[in-house]
């Protein structure tokens, strides 16, 4: 009889643990992700995502594979995110010193249905954005980022080697500072 009723509690205590974490969830608190797809740092980026032509607004075209040598920082934004906006001016700091050292930022606008040409020159102008920009689809995107989180913005940095040296997302002060010392960092590693 003992027996069953401390299995019994046990029972009653494992419902009642699953209860208040169902109920956490419903209060809008986070979940604890089992397993996330995350780019692999150190890695080549897949050939899909090497070789895709990157056409800038200005008519210019790069590749990833076509970059190797220089540190290049790809920046996925939308014209709809205040975060994407805000994220600009660090990436703005950046000066021809840089660029002649080897530095390649390249903005990435994400398309979707408020994402126009007039909207996309307008995020331009209020920006000041000073790199060149591309325009890709969200299918494209989640072949660069190797996942479905497709939130934004997001950075990827690849080393001169070509391999993913950073992957940032998000943006906030911390962010920003951090974003930049580790761009100044890759600039000052040689091949």
């Amino acid at each position: 009889m003992r027996f069953h009723s401390a299995a019994r509690a046990a029972r009653l205590s494992l419902l009642a643990t699953s209860a208040l974490f169902a109920l956490l969830l419903g209060a809008g608190l986070p979940a604890i992700p089992v397993a996330q797809a995350k780019i692999k740092i150190g890695n080549f980026p897949k050939d899909a995502a090497a070789k895709h032509p990157l056409r800038t607004l200005d008519g210019r075209e790069y590749s990833l594979a076509g970059l190797r040598g220089q540190v290049v920082v790809l920046e996925f934004m939308a014209v709809w995110c205040v975060h994407s906006r805000d994220q600009v001016p660090a990436l703005n700091k950046f000066d021809d010193e840089d660029r002649e050292r080897g530095l390649k930022i390249i903005g990435v606008m994400l398309t979707d249905t408020e994402t126009s040409q007039q909207r996309v020159q307008q995020f331009i102008k209020d920006q000041k954005i000073e790199f060149p920009l591309t325009m890709l689809s969200y299918d494209t995107f989640e072949k660069f980022i190797e996942s479905k989180d497709t939130g934004v913005p997001q950075t990827l940095i690849y080393g001169r080697s070509g391999r993913l040296a950073g992957h940032f997302e998000g943006q906030d002060a911390n962010l920003d500072a951090n974003l930049t010392a580790f761009i100044k960092q890759e600039l000052d590693k040689k091949l």
